[in-house]
């Protein structure tokens, strides 16, 4: 009788193991299906502030307001510069080394911020140069023009260089889709 319940225990105890385990086998793989990740990406603007400035904030910025890195703490809030016809470019400087160490340090503007790392700096080794690249702040430039996308969505053209003109990013302002609708 003894051996009989001993065999009893061991078999519903060697059930529950084996369906325990596959219980515990199937429901991570339904959990990690389930759950939306919760881990960030690094995007490569991580350098920039994620705050937005106010909207009063944002209105006292003209064409031309340069802001620094040290003092770039909020971004301005794009919907209101739109308005404004208004945008933000972004200030980058290079120092390109050759292999025989003379430097050429140049400054440059992008109408879309560049992946870079957190700390906002990249060093980029080629065969023959290394090329340092630092984001130094924002600009306030006037919209040039507006074009629409494929997609059917505005976006605000903005003037780089002499006839260098790039996207500025889509319209965000439903005030001002309206109005380049013509309503």
């Amino acid at each position: 009788m003894c051996k009989k319940l001993l065999a009893a225990l061991l078999a519903v105890t060697t059930t529950l193991g084996l369906f325990g385990c596959g219980g515990n086998e199937e429901a991570p793989k339904e959990d990690k299906a389930a759950e939306p990740a919760t881990e960030k990406e690094p995007s490569g603007t991580d350098y920039l502030p994620v705050e937005m400035m106010s909207r009063e904030e944002t209105k006292q910025l003209t064409a031309g307001t340069v802001i620094e890195v040290d003092d770039l703490k909020a971004m301005p809030d794009e919907r209101v510069l739109d308005d404004l016809d208004l945008a933000v470019v972004y200030r980058y400087h290079n120092i390109e080394t050759s292999e025989d160490g003379s430097e050429n340090e140049y400054d440059h503007k992008m109408a879309q911020p560049i992946d870079l790392s957190a700390d906002g700096t990249e060093t980029t080794t080629l065969s023959d140069f290394t090329v340092f690249m630092e984001f130094t702040g924002i600009e306030i430039v006037p919209i040039d023009h507006f074009d629409l996308n494929d997609e059917g969505q505005y976006e605000k053209i903005v003037k780089i260089d002499e006839n260098l003109y790039e996207s500025a990013g889509p319209v965000l302002s439903e005030d001002k889709i309206s109005k380049l609708n013509g309503n």
